[in-house]
């Protein structure tokens, strides 16, 4: 059965994964778009395990802001959230579509709407 997930994402909404494919950054930089942000941590969960188990969790923990990273991690315990039921349509999904990108000043809000395995 095939589920879809939409994602909301406020600049760095759950964290945000890197590793992606053709953004090859894994922290934040202040040169990248609040789109690129978003699609680096939507490209990592999506190759969760490449090159090692987990990757995708750990980069998209690299893109949590500190109160973020104060709520969920360490990482281990990020990595145990991720897998739980609510988040883990977002590991290894199969497609992504991007709408609705609104940059307010400082904030930014892209809707992402994932197409998982399952």
């Amino acid at each position: 059965m095939k589920q879809l997930a939409r994602v909301t994402a406020l600049l760095v909404v759950l964290a945000a994964p890197a590793g992606a494919t053709h953004l090859p950054q894994v922290e934040p930089d202040p040169s990248l778009s609040a789109r690129d942000v978003v699609s680096i941590q939507i490209e990592a969960l999506q190759n969760n395990d490449s090159p090692y188990e987990n990757r995708g969790i750990e980069v998209t923990f690299n893109f949590a802001s500190p109160t973020n990273k104060r709520m969920t991690g360490p990482i281990e315990r990020f990595k145990v959230m991720v897998h739980s039921p609510i988040y883990e349509p977002m590991i290894n999904h199969r497609d992504a579509n991007y709408e609705n990108l609104r940059v307010e000043g400082e904030f930014a809000r892209l809707d992402v709407i994932l197409k998982s395995i399952k």
